[in-house]
């Protein structure tokens, strides 16, 4: 099972996903040369995230999330500066794609907004509680894309 990834200056390549999630993160990153530690993510071509990057457990396999040959942007995940209180929020996602549409951008744009404030509302909810884990993070996102 195979997906096309697009990145660069019209640049895309294939992509086995019968592998986990942290074997494909990997071959992603040096198939488009970026380091290790890049957190990425992969989106469709209407610009839905699908946040492998917090899936909670990485040895999962790809096709578990992603759709045979479906088409694939690679997306740098932006998060605040290491070390500050805003280093876990969102910043931005951006495709590593030379002339991305308006529209994936826009989209990508709306769902950094929705995940910092689901981010924010959950750490409110806590008030003083453990933080809040990423997979408390994803049950709020999946209902709110059910509703």
């Amino acid at each position: 099972m195979f997906i096309t990834v697009k990145y660069g200056d019209n640049r895309q390549f294939l992509a086995n996903i019968n592998c986990s999630v942290l074997l494909l993160m990997h071959y992603l990153r040096d198939k488009v040369g970026l380091q290790r530690t890049d957190p990425i993510d992969l989106c469709e071509e209407n610009g839905t995230l699908k946040l492998l990057f917090l899936v909670k457990f990485p040895e999962d396999p790809a096709s578990k999330f992603l759709t045979p040959r479906g088409t694939y942007y690679i997306c740098k995940v932006e998060r605040g500066a290491a070390g500050t209180k805003h280093e876990n929020s969102y910043r931005a996602f951006l495709p590593i794609f030379k002339h991305p549409p308006m529209e994936l951008l826009e989209s990508l744009r709306n769902q950094c907004d929705f995940l910092e404030k689901s981010r924010l509302k959950m750490l409110k909810s806590q008030d003083g509680k453990k933080p809040p884990t990423m997979e408390s993070l994803l049950s709020v996102m999946a209902n709110q894309v059910v509703s």
